[in-house]
C-alpha cells in the first residue's frame, strides 16, 4: 500500500485524512530544511578547505626558507549556520577576485624582460625557478642543475 492510497478519501476517514496530509506536509517542510542544512554545510566545508589549504601553503614557504622539509597533513570537518554560508560566499568572491588580480600581473610580467642580479649560488631554489621560467627553461630539477642550465642559456647568448 503506497503513501497515495493511504490519503486516498475512500480508504481513510476525513480527521485522519487531513492528520495524514498535515504529517506529510511537516516531513517535506522538514526536508526541505535539512536540504538547506546540508547544503549549508557543504558550503563551509569548502570553505574550511580552502582556508586550510592556504595555511598549508603560507606553513610550506615559511619551511622552504628556512631550508627545512615537512609535511603537514591536516582532514578537517566542520559545520556552521547560514552566516557562515555568507561569510564563504564572500571570502571565495574576494579570493577569486586576487587570483584573477594575481593572474593578470602574472601575465604582465611575463611580457616584460626581467633583470636578475647578484651570484647565482647566493640564491634560493624558487628564486632559481623565476628566472628559469622567465628563460623558457625546465624548471623541476635541482637547484645545481637550475644553476647549471641558466649558466648555459646566459653563455650560449652573445647579445646578453
Amino acid at each position: 500500500m503506497s503513501v497515495m492510497d493511504l490519503l486516498s478519501p475512500e480508504s481513510t476517514p476525513p480527521s485522519e485524512h487531513q492528520a495524514l496530509k498535515d504529517r506529510v506536509n511537516e516531513f517535506t517542510h522538514e526536508n526541505a530544511t535539512s536540504q538547506d542544512r546540508l547544503e549549508k554545510a557543504e558550503y563551509h566545508c569548502q570553505m574550511a578547505v580552502m582556508e586550510v589549504e592556504a595555511l598549508h601553503k603560507r606553513l610550506d614557504l615559511k619551511i622552504l626558507h628556512k631550508g627545512k622539509g615537512c609535511a603537514v597533513v591536516t582532514d578537517l570537518r566542520c559545520f556552521t549556520s547560514g552566516e557562515g554560508l555568507i561569510a564563504w560566499r564572500a571570502q571565495e568572491a574576494e579570493r577569486k577576485a586576487k587570483q584573477n588580480e594575481k593572474d593578470e600581473l602574472h601575465r604582465q610580467e611575463q611580457s616584460k624582460t626581467m633583470v636578475f642580479s647578484g651570484n647565482l649560488l647566493s640564491k634560493y631554489k624558487p628564486d632559481l625557478q623565476d628566472i628559469v621560467a622567465t628563460l623558457h627553461l625546465l624548471t623541476d630539477v635541482t637547484k645545481v642543475v637550475l644553476t647549471d642550465t641558466i649558466k648555459a642559456h646566459l653563455e650560449s647568448q652573445t647579445a646578453l
